[in-house]
């Protein structure tokens, strides 16, 4: 699945990690954090975050019910 937010901020000092926070045009808020260094450090409230994810069945992990 692949989901755009804006951008709405970006957190980062000097702690090795960014957060980004960003809002999807439906309301729903995507909240990652990354390493700061691989951060750009133009991102910037406004700009768009692309999301691209899969999940995936571990068939290894045995399954309970809720």
């Amino acid at each position: 699945m692949k989901v755009a937010a804006r951008i709405t901020r970006v957190l980062s000092g000097d702690s090795p990690v960014a957060l980004i926070h960003a809002t999807t045009a439906q309301g729903h808020d995507i909240k990652i954090e990354v390493a700061t260094e691989s951060l750009d450090s133009r991102a910037v409230p406004g700009d768009i975050l692309l999301v691209e994810w899969v999940i995936f069945q571990n068939f290894d992990t045995p399954t309970t019910e809720p």
